[in-house]
């Protein structure tokens, strides 16, 4: 009885420690974690194994940052050059009297090297960094199947993360249309007309609010036709010697810009920064990486009504203008009245859309969108909508062009050229896509799969004596513009199908389930075989 009890016991034990959840090695001892700010340019290595050797290497890579914690925490290193001929990289034998285990002795332990905890993909001195990384050794078994490092049960740790840039200024702002005037900082007399979509024109908008101190030149304008940036909120381009010295560089939508400050024009949702970095020796390219001061500018994307795909049945339909409830017009569905028509009867968007023009030009006018009213007229600041089919200007007036599947067409809220009076989408704060897809017929029915007048179906979307309209008529000739009337962003046409990601991880955050029952199982078991023995 005794031994049939203590096989039972044997078997729960043994049960508990294959199906019990695995449990995390012991916290790894750290040997240093700080921050360090890097100086650019390069240094001389001296590998440990080869003393006659000596590496110029850039301050900004893994072995850089290594070097300077070194220098102020004199921490003991063995790092070889033996592979370096193979690979371009040093191998790491030992750090702080901790040295590699040999290979193929059960799990042993060496040093591998992570940036923003991610493998790094070569040897030591390989990696290039960044202001704002994150540089970590761990001292870690290997899998001797595998050949994975298991930084879970690492033993040893040393962090070391590159100070990040300091952010000056950091937002978003709704530039107005139009120009201003500049002053630049070397030239009191001058007076220079900047158009507000610029990068200058942004830069003197946050400037106006935000007070921040600047030093912009024209000395060059007359040869480049744009501004030298000098200085930002006290920080001063440092004499040039290529590789080391910093100054400020302009990127728009993280590229370089390829014109100087006041060259560049900016559209709305355009992302404009001023990295204050070093340029490479050579290219002239700015090192970002290094930099130590940054400022974002972002121009408020333009808001969407509605965006999202409609399938054009053939046909014609009945409308009626806002402006003349007396008139019905018939247009075919295949047009871009057509197809607004359909997004307005199932997303309920108001319009002001009149006929005033139509005997001369054979189309209707656009005069509001969900509350938002076409500006009276001043040429190149005041904005209305404007209708674009697949990127281009439409050649008619809204009714008067045809569609086909797959055609885009687009509703912008913008300005227009005062000269050439092309709208000027890269303002716009308002915007409407619509994606066409044609009805699909099958063989022997009547209709058409390209576009163009289908089979005479006639879906009435206006009702004759009550069109369906959201606000008053209004003209735009007897009716102030709203220009930011406050709305709620349209749902999308398609609804978005939820995952049930959030549910998988919640169940996979609570491991060890199966474990625990199949352990509590056998342990109840054995409890009832040993009463029933006794």
């Amino acid at each position: 009885m005794n031994k049939r009890i203590w096989i039972i016991c044997m078997i729960a034990l043994a049960s508990a420690v294959f199906l019990a959840p695995s449990m995390a090695g012991a916290e790894a001892t750290v040997i240093w974690d700080g921050e360090v700010e890097l100086p650019s340019g390069t240094f001389d290595f001296v590998p440990t194994n080869n003393h006659s050797a000596s590496y110029s290497t850039y301050n900004f890579t893994d072995l850089g940052a290594l070097m300077l914690v070194n220098e102020s925490q004199g921490i003991s290193y063995n790092i070889s050059d033996a592979y370096f001929s193979s690979f371009g990289s040093f191998s790491i034998n030992a750090l702080n009297g901790t040295n590699n285990e040999p290979w193929g002795t059960g799990n042993s332990s060496s040093w591998y090297l992570y940036i923003n905890d991610v493998y790094a993909s070569r040897g030591l001195g390989g990696n290039p960094v960044s202001n704002g990384d994150k540089i970590s050794f761990w001292y870690a078994p290997t899998n001797t199947t595998t050949y994975m490092n298991d930084i879970a049960n690492a033993t040893w740790v040393m962090n070391v993360t590159l100070k990040a840039p300091m952010v000056d200024w950091e937002g978003e702002i709704e530039l107005p249309s139009g120009t201003a005037n500049f002053t630049p900082t070397n030239n009191h007399s001058a007076s220079y007309e900047i158009n507000n979509f610029t990068d200058l024109g942004a830069f003197m908008f946050v400037n106006e609010s935000q007070g921040i101190g600047y030093n912009i030149s024209d000395t060059y304008f007359s040869s480049f036709g744009s501004f030298s940036m000098n200085a930002f909120n006290g920080t001063i381009n440092e004499p040039y010697v290529g590789g080391i010295s910093r100054g400020w560089s302009l990127f728009i939508n993280g590229v370089p810009a390829p014109m100087g400050l006041g060259g560049n024009s900016v559209s709305n949702g355009d992302k404009i920064t001023f990295w204050y970095c070093p340029t490479d020796a050579t290219s002239y390219v700015p090192l970002t990486g290094e930099a130590t001061r940054v400022m974002n500018i972002t121009l408020k994307a333009p808001v969407v009504y509605w965006e999202g795909e409609i399938e054009l049945p053939s046909g014609t339909a009945n409308f009626t203008p806002t402006n003349n409830h007396s008139a019905s017009y018939e247009i075919n569905n295949f047009t871009d009245l057509g197809a607004f028509m359909f997004v307005n009867e199932s997303q309920g968007i108001s319009y002001n859309i009149s006929d005033t023009y139509f005997s001369s030009f054979g189309s209707f006018s656009m005069n509001a969108f969900n509350g938002t009213s076409n500006e009276p007229y001043v040429g190149g600041i005041s904005r209305g909508w404007s209708l674009f089919i697949n990127g281009v200007p439409a050649p008619m007036g809204l009714g008067g062009n045809s569609v086909s599947n797959g055609d885009k067409i687009t509703f912008w809220y913008c300005p227009t050229d005062a000269t050439s009076y092309a709208p000027l989408t890269g303002e716009a704060t308002r915007v409407m896509n619509i994606s066409v897809a044609i009805e699909t017929v099958s063989s022997g029915s009547s209709g058409s799969s390209g576009g163009g007048t289908g089979h005479a179906t006639i879906a009435k979307l206006v009702d004759e004596e009550e069109p369906v309209t959201t606000e008053e008529p209004q003209a735009v000739e007897d009716t102030p513009a709203v220009e930011e009337e406050t709305t709620s962003e349209p749902q999308k046409f398609e609804p978005v199908t939820e995952s049930n990601v959030e549910t998988e991880k919640a169940q996979n955050d609570t491991p060890g389930f199966e474990g625990i029952f199949a352990v509590s199982g056998l342990l109840l078991s054995a409890m009832f075989i040993m009463k029933r023995s006794l």
